[in-house]
């Protein structure tokens, strides 16, 4: 295979974007070749895990079930052949499907996982449970993946190389506002202690071990190391954790994800941070997920999740859900939506997502936009710049940690007044915006019922706190 070398430069304020790589959100032919190819990835490597995937699309109303050329239409995915169901439905499964049989038993949160019969379908199944039983018998096992383009599994960008002594963006407050004390979760790929050893912000951080090929580094090597670099620039003293959920394909199944969700939720952390989703065939979220996070979720653990990066308004969960805090992404100058986010109920907020700077491994990656590939990098100094809503989101979980430090708050209402803040200072064109700043910034004051913050004089006293 021959490739184009892309070299990198830069300085601690700014991290090199060569102009040859091209985002794939400016590229429509690039973008659906790129997410075909991201969809291939997950299906082949859920593959090597025994789960068998069906890659699929809403069409005229209808759900189908696209065939391999196709998979540039993609939405959603779930495993073949098979439902979950909370465990007094399944009888009434069974009965409507002579044969379907269960493989998991009580699982979390009471959800069963069942077989049905080969000549039946996942959507035929679920409409049949629908028209004779009622809404929410049954569901897919969806995949969740890495906050997409499409079904594809992908940032909104690809990776390019950076040099830079400190992350960007980074907190705006002083040592009152570093997060200590603060427990934060990241759901992603795992965490690279070689690439965080490069990174003085990522001291203490831990995490499941990611394996890194630096031959080939993949479209998802190093996202979770980035993601809690995002977050320690915003909180450099927080506890982060970084949980190796989406080791296959930056994937995994609904069931699966709920499983390893409940056993990190035993550990009651302050927020989790999830830069992962999927869409649905009915706009709901997946059962699974939604039941563990109703059943395993300390009051207090606020949920931080990515709006995704398909520039749709389309329902993409968990952000979407009323459990999340769904973030949406700006430009890197804040000034305006970004051409890839997600938006409308998926984005309660919006956060800067274009341009960080962060860790990320040494190695060889090839973008993979054209077939055959013709450009690639050489990472040599343990940093890059990365676009999407899986960044925006750990910047707002930073935030949100960090003021739960320097006011002594809980989660939630550190968000409450995070939101106030950002309600205050909407981007034209997205919606309320998080800012760095805003993790010291004076209390919002609520007067007569519109919410006044930082410097306003709107309380009955006159003044912030």
């Amino acid at each position: 295979m021959s490739t184009d070398d892309v070299s990198a430069s830069g300085s601690q304020d700014e991290g090199f974007r060569p102009e040859v790589i091209v985002p794939p959100w400016r590229d429509p032919d690039r973008r659906r070749y790129r997410n075909a190819e991201e969809v291939r990835g997950v299906a082949r490597d859920l593959a090597e895990q025994q789960v068998v995937v069906e890659v699929l699309a809403i069409q005229d109303g209808r759900v189908r079930v696209l065939d391999e050329k196709d998979y540039d239409q993609a939405m959603f995915m779930w495993e073949k052949g098979v439902l979950l169901t909370r465990r007094e439905y399944r009888e009434d499964v069974q009965r409507h499907f002579k044969g379907a049989y269960e493989v998991h038993s009580g699982g979390v949160a009471g959800i069963v996982k069942m077989v049905l019969p080969e000549d039946t379908s996942v959507a035929s199944a679920i409409h049949t449970l629908t028209l004779t039983e009622g809404v929410g018998i049954a569901g897919p096992n969806y995949v969740f993946h890495i906050t997409s383009g499409g079904a594809g599994a992908c940032p909104a960008s690809d990776p390019v190389p950076a040099v830079a002594d400190a992350p960007w963006p980074a907190s705006e407050c002083g040592d009152q506002f570093s997060g200590e004390g603060v427990r934060v979760v990241v759901v992603d790929t795992g965490f690279d202690e070689k690439t965080a050893a490069s990174a003085p912000w990522l001291d203490g951080v831990t995490g499941d071990q990611e394996m890194v090929n630096p031959h080939d580094l993949g479209p998802y090597a190093g996202h979770g190391t980035f993601v809690a670099g995002v977050i320690r620039a915003m909180a450099p003293r927080a506890s982060v954790t970084v949980r190796g959920f989406l080791t296959k394909g930056g994937a995994i199944t609904d069931e699966a994800l709920s499983a390893q969700l409940a056993a990190a939720l035993a550990d009651r952390p302050d927020i989790v941070s999830m830069s992962a989703g999927t869409y649905t065939m009915d706009n709901q979220c997946p059962m699974a997920f939604e039941d563990t996070w109703k059943k395993h979720a300390d009051k207090r653990t606020l949920l931080v999740a990515a709006a995704g990066n398909d520039t749709t308004d389309r329902l993409f969960f968990p952000a979407a859900g009323s459990a999340a805090v769904g973030v949406g992404a700006l430009t890197a100058d804040g000034a305006g939506r970004a051409p890839y986010s997600n938006f409308g109920t998926n984005a309660d907020v919006y956060a800067v997502g274009t341009g960080h700077v962060n860790a990320y491994p040494n190695g060889r990656y090839v973008y993979r936009h054209d077939q055959p590939p013709t450009r690639a990098a050489d990472f040599t100094h343990w940093r890059a710049s990365w676009d999407g809503t899986s960044f925006a989101t750990p910047l707002v979980s930073g935030v949100i940690a960090a003021r739960m430090s320097g006011r002594a708050l809980t989660s939630n209402d550190a968000w409450d007044e995070v939101r106030a803040l950002a309600q205050a200072q909407p981007v034209p064109g997205a919606g309320p915006a998080v800012t760095p700043a805003m993790a010291c910034s004076p209390r919002p004051i609520v007067g007569d019922g519109t919410c006044c913050c930082c410097h306003c004089d709107c309380s009955p006293q006159g003044s912030a706190t």
